[in-house]
């Protein structure tokens, strides 16, 4: 005997039957349904609005004024989607930001250094102190002195390329005129023991370089006219330094009482002994310039 299948209650079939008609409208609908969705998706999405830039004080101050000039009906609100960029409003307007108060900066009074350097020369007067380092009036008592205490001692160079030996040999001469014999002739080579020591040639006129003066002190030794040199330029500070020997006499440096060379003088000794010759020299004989 057959397995008998199990039947339905009969309020479940009638159940089935009465949603029959909705399931014809229901399919259609979800496909509309799907395929809206698909349209929606697939349409492009708008661009975001670039970002507005940030107005000015002054921008700002303008719109409102030009909004409340113009008073306007209110616009309606535009929907947020086609709502329109004003980036170009912005944009058209540099001519503010332009005309701003540039020669402002070109006003300040910074080109006028002039006046403040000019004080500058001004405290030097303020500075100097010359009444405070004068000592001047401290040494007033110095007054009473004679005068020649004061001047100062002559500087040793100049004396020496000042010096003139015409004013003292005068006073040699003047010294030895009481002694026998002539005094401040014009020698010859024939007194001289070594005559090519002082002249060029025979002549008398030839003297060697380097020869100043030359005088002949006839009957008067060496010594006797020494010794007169000796007190004639002593009693002005002069004093004389042997540095050697030349054509048979001595050779000195006449000195200033600071140690200045003024002149080379040569002492010789004529034939015999028995007059003597004083020769002014340039240099030192014994070692001519070159």
């Amino acid at each position: 005997m057959g397995r008998s299948t199990p039947r339905l209650p009969a309020a479940t079939l009638q159940v089935h039957k009465s949603s029959s008609p909705w399931q014809m409208f229901w399919r259609p609908m979800l496909l509309a349904s799907v395929a809206l969705h698909a349209l929606v998706l697939g349409l492009p999405l708008a661009s975001e609005p670039e970002p507005e830039p940030e107005e000015t004080a002054e921008e700002v101050q303008e719109e409102s004024i030009q909004l409340s000039t113009l008073a306007a009906p209110p616009r309606p609100t535009p929907s947020p989607s086609p709502r329109p960029a004003p980036s170009p409003t912005p944009q058209a307007r540099p001519t503010p930001v332009a005309s701003r108060p540039n020669p402002v900066p070109a006003v300040r009074p910074e080109p006028q250094p002039s006046p403040v350097t000019t004080p500058s020369p001004t405290p030097t007067p303020e500075a100097s102190p010359t009444p405070e380092a004068s000592p001047t009036p401290e040494a007033s008592p110095a007054l009473n002195e004679p005068v020649a205490a004061v001047t100062p001692d002559p500087d040793p160079a100049a004396a020496a390329a000042s010096f003139d030996p015409s004013a003292l040999q005068a006073e040699l001469q003047a010294s030895l005129q009481g002694i026998q014999g002539s005094v401040g002739l014009q020698p010859f080579p024939g007194v001289f023991r070594n005559p090519a020591s002082f002249y060029v040639s025979e002549d008398p006129e030839e003297l060697m370089p380097g020869i100043k003066t030359m005088q002949w002190f006839n009957d008067l030794r060496s010594e006797e006219v020494f010794s007169r040199l000796q007190d004639t330029y002593g009693a002005r500070g002069f004093t004389f330094e042997e540095i050697g020997e030349y054509g048979g006499g001595r050779v000195y440096e006449l000195r200033t009482s600071e140690g200045e060379v003024v002149d080379i003088v040569n002492v010789v000794p004529g034939k015999g002994n028995i007059s003597t010759v004083v020769i002014i020299w340039e240099f030192d004989p014994n070692a001519p310039p070159t």
